[in-house]
């Protein structure tokens, strides 16, 4: 059997490790990059499907794993599933499983040590993988100095070295992650002029908060002369792809007439779309026009 790239194998260990790590604590603590409202994960960019399609990880309905090439001298999903049944064997014989406080310790413990080790395998595969030029792991290097993951310091400086790697090669969260660095001053000075060019190279390939993102800076005159026409061109972009946070700075440029003739209507129908998702501003957006009848005729019920 051919064996994979380093590139591939990393992808290939994050995956089988998140999904390990999810089976020992119910959620993963692996590499998850928050911008703005919107949190991406490995598996939301298509590495998943992408790894299906090149034929280097197979998963099941269960979303189990069936098989992956393995790379001589790295860290295998064999040897650290070994870990995990090891925990599980100590506290469970003939189906009945021992609850005694001693035993619930020691298999806490052991879950302790498997998810130290696959993390910290993980990092030294994101580390070669990046150094090689894996744009994904460029980026996750970069989440791990930025948040001071798997034992890593917090280095911001690090991370947006990272970042910009990643960023330069075109990878898109590469780019969102390094406008967010510019935007707010993290690991650099504050610079908006930089934050808006990548987070315009985000918006060429379609990614909904970086469409969102530049809508504000239109908006606010960050980066860029104000223009409030284009701001509400970028919501609509972002808001017709789910954007929740895009469609409720919709709802506020029809409430308040931001570079259009107001209208309540089309302002309550966005802060509803946004609501329904969850977002708070826009479920207090709703109180409020239900309240004084904006768009709509005066609910007091609710408002509630």
């Amino acid at each position: 059997m051919k064996k994979a790239s380093l590139p591939q194998q990393y992808i290939a260990f994050v995956l089988l490790g998140s999904l390990f790590l999810q089976n020992c604590r119910g959620s993963s603590n692996l590499p998850i990059q928050e911008v703005g409202n919107i949190t991406e994960t490995v598996e939301q960019e298509g590495v998943v499907r992408k790894g299906i399609e090149k034929g280097k990880i197979e998963l099941t309905k269960e979303q189990g794993i069936r098989g992956v090439d393995d790379e001589e001298g790295e860290p295998t999903y064999k040897e650290w599933l070994k870990h995990e049944r090891r925990g599980k064997s100590k506290n469970e014989e003939k189906g009945q499983l021992q609850t005694g406080r001693k035993e619930q310790e020691q298999q806490s413990h052991s879950v302790e040590i498997d998810k130290t080790y696959v993390e910290s395998s993980i990092v030294v595969l994101a580390e070669k993988a990046a150094e090689q030029g894996n744009v994904v792991a460029q980026r996750d290097m970069g989440f791990i100095y930025q948040n001071g993951r798997s034992g890593l310091p917090q280095d911001d400086k690090k991370a947006i070295e990272w970042f910009k790697k990643s960023a330069i090669q075109g990878y898109v969260y590469g780019q969102t992650n390094l406008a967010w660095m510019y935007y707010n001053g993290k690991g650099t000075a504050r610079n908006y002029h930089e934050a808006f060019k990548w987070y315009q190279k985000a918006t060429a390939q379609g990614h909904p908060n970086a469409q969102c993102r530049l809508g504000w800076m239109y908006q606010t005159g960050r980066g860029v002369r104000r223009d409030y026409i284009k701001a509400r061109e970028w919501y609509e972009k972002a808001a017709a792809q789910g954007n929740a946070q895009a469609q409720f700075n919709l709802g506020e440029t029809y409430q308040n007439g931001w570079g259009v003739k107001k209208d309540y209507a089309k302002a309550l129908e966005w802060f509803q779309k946004a609501a329904e998702q969850g977002n708070v501003g826009a479920q207090h957006k709703l109180g409020e026009m239900y309240y004084y009848g904006q768009g709509i005729q005066k609910n007091y019920t609710r408002t509630k």
